[in-house]
């Protein structure tokens, strides 16, 4: 189903707030990079995820994120079911910029992540 977000002023805070955008993560990944990601074995080495670099990947390497399935562990671990996938993704999403992820990629590494635990695990969460 589709979810079509409305964004109330009167709830968001005075700073400017910085949630995921689906359709920014799309300025630095191609559909085929994409495609390619979800559908692929998902490989231990952070780099095989586009978008994370050698200062991203020892950033989150000190918060005890040393691989691939970390990552995909950090999301599924932090993941609330009763909040909306838009939600769970800005959780994660602020995650990866508290940890120190490069911030023009957050919104990339955001939805490579949720596509992938979309394709490994059905059902869980609806894109």
């Amino acid at each position: 189903s589709l979810h079509i977000l409305q964004h109330h002023p009167n709830t968001m805070a005075a700073s400017k707030v910085s949630e995921f955008n689906w359709g920014k993560a799309m300025s630095n990944l191609s559909v085929a990079t994409i495609e390619q990601f979800t559908q692929s074995d998902l490989e231990a080495d952070l780099t095989t995820v586009p978008g994370l670099g050698p200062k991203s990947v020892a950033n989150l390497g000190s918060k005890g994120v040393k691989n691939t399935f970390n990552l995909v562990g950090q999301f599924l671990t932090m993941f609330d079911e009763d909040l909306t996938t838009q939600e769970n993704c800005n959780e994660f999403y602020a995650w990866l910029g508290e940890v120190g992820v490069a911030a023009a990629y957050k919104n990339s590494i955001t939805r490579l992540i949720v596509e992938k635990v979309y394709v490994l695990m059905p059902g869980m969460i609806d894109l």
